[in-house]
């Protein structure tokens, strides 16, 4: 058993994921909490994106000055990255920051940032518990981590609509091998209790993906022809206790005490 590795879905990813509305939602979501506390005003000097892949999170900082580190056992993810990131250089000025991209897991690294990214990475490998203490290691103090992860709550939901089940009777909701269900799913009540218990306190918590991932193909086109008015509903009731439940992944903002 190891850790997933998507050299064999980086090209899909980049197309049908991360360029489409999932992504879309995913990546509003995430700059408005971003937002909220204040990182596109008070720019931090350096960032960390761990389990990073294109590095969009890095990108997007590196824009605005911030020297950016991605870190990722993927390969070929960081090929596409590192591409895109070529081809926005010819637009660039002295006031962009650059950006370290090195292929290697994130309990090989080193050093602390002011800014810790980690989106969807916990729920793919074999020891979260584990990953999770190199993340927070490298929050410097009074560093902000942001952290999403996959949400059990819509996972059970999902699967139940799909006809699942015996299948979420008898806890058999994890994906195995190189399936694209997740090895692994948190509540929020599970992360929260991590993260305060490695000293860090929890900022706000977002639902990502409310309604997205259980509209049915036809509704979600329809919806989506209208871009603007579909985030504006995702972002109305991210934040909202109930609501943020049903996100397909939660995301957590948080800054070490």
């Amino acid at each position: 058993m190891s850790d997933r590795n998507f050299d064999d879905l980086a090209a899909k990813f980049a197309r049908k994921i991360y360029g489409g509305s999932k992504g879309a939602v995913r990546m509003a979501i995430l700059v408005r909490d971003l937002t909220e506390v204040g990182l596109f005003d008070a720019v931090p000097q350096t960032m960390l994106e761990a389990g990073g892949g294109f590095g969009l999170m890095a990108q997007r900082f590196a824009k605005l000055g911030t020297d950016c580190t991605v870190v990722d056992i993927s390969r070929e993810m960081l090929r596409h990255g590192q591409a895109t990131w070529v081809e926005e250089q010819h637009q660039s000025t002295d006031e962009w920051g650059a950006i370290d991209w090195k292929h290697q897991s994130i309990q090989h690294t080193r050093g602390t940032y002011p800014l810790v990214c980690c989106h969807a990475l916990l729920e793919w490998v074999e020891e979260p518990e584990t990953v999770l203490n190199s993340v927070c290691d490298r929050v410097s103090e009074n560093g902000v981590l942001s952290l999403m992860v996959f949400n059990e709550v819509a996972l059970i939901w999902k699967n139940v609509l799909f006809g699942r089940v015996e299948k979420v009777l008898e806890g058999r909701l994890h994906g195995f091998g190189n399936s694209l269900t997740p090895k692994h799913a948190f509540t929020i009540a599970q992360v929260t209790e991590a993260l305060n218990k490695r000293g860090f306190q929890i900022d706000s918590v977002s639902g990502v993906r409310i309604f997205h991932d259980f509209l049915a193909p036809q509704v979600r086109e329809k919806l989506w022809s209208d871009s603007e008015t579909y985030l504006e509903l995702e972002l109305k009731y991210s934040k909202e206790p109930i609501h943020q439940q049903m996100g397909r992944y939660i995301h957590f903002m948080c800054h070490r005490q």
